[in-house]
C-alpha cells in the first residue's frame, strides 16, 4: 500500500473508533431504562435481623426467541405492583431472577446481565451486573441473580426485570419472584 493509502485507512479507522465510542457512550433510549436512583433511596436490609415474608409475586413466562437488542435495557416481564403492608416502618424487596438466553450462532462474549427495578430505579443502586454469556452454538443457558435493598416506604411499589446484552441475545423463558419483607 502507498503512504497515502495507509493514512486514508488510518484517518477512516479513527473516525470509525471515535463514532463507536460516542455511540457507546450515549443513552440508549432515553426513559427505556430505570434512572440511577439517589443514594438515599434503598438501603442494604439490616443484618442480623429476622425479616418477615409479607409478600410474594410471580412473573413467569417465555419471549420463544424474541431478540433483545444490543447495549439497550430490554424489559423481561411486565411492570407488576407489589404492597409493602403497615402503616409505618419500612419494607425489604428481593427479587430473585431466572431468565434463560440462547438458540443463537451471535458472537461471543455475549455476556447478559439481569437487573430488577422498583418504582423505575434499579435496586443495586443504579448497576446492573453480568449473570451469564449466551452461548454461540444454539445452545441454551439460565442466568441468575438475586437483588435486595431495604428502606422502601409503606405502599404500593412498582417491580420489573430488566436483561442487558452485549450483542443482542434471544431470550427465552423466564421466572422471576418478588418478595417483600418486613424486618
Amino acid at each position: 500500500m502507498s503512504r497515502i493509502q495507509n493514512i486514508t485507512l488510518l484517518t477512516v479507522f479513527s473516525i470509525a473508533g471515535c463514532a463507536l465510542l460516542s455511540a457507546q457512550s450515549q443513552s440508549t433510549s432515553p426513559g427505556a431504562a430505570p434512572a440511577n436512583p439517589p443514594l438515599q433511596r434503598s438501603v442494604n436490609p439490616p443484618a442480623g435481623a429476622n425479616h418477615i415474608l409479607q409478600g410474594t409475586y410471580f412473573s413467569v413466562g417465555n419471549h420463544f426467541s424474541a431478540m433483545a437488542p444490543p447495549a439497550t435495557y430490554t424489559p423481561v416481564d411486565n411492570p407488576q405492583t407489589i404492597q409493602c403492608p403497615g402503616s409505618s416502618g419500612t419494607c425489604t424487596i428481593e427479587a430473585d431472577m431466572w431468565v434463560e438466553t440462547g438458540n443463537t450462532s451471535i458472537g461471543t462474549p455475549n455476556n447478559f446481565a439481569l437487573c430488577a427495578s422498583v418504582d423505575g430505579v434499579f435496586i443495586e443502586n443504579g448497576a446492573c451486573y453480568y449473570s451469564a454469556d449466551t452461548p454461540n452454538d444454539a445452545s441454551f443457558v439460565t442466568g441468575t441473580r438475586s437483588d435486595t435493598r431495604g428502606g422502601y416506604a409503606v405502599g404500593s411499589h412498582t417491580v420489573q426485570t430488566y436483561i442487558y446484552t452485549n450483542n443482542g441475545t434471544p431470550v427465552q423463558q423466564y421466572n422471576v419472584s418478588y418478595r417483600v419483607y418486613k424486618p
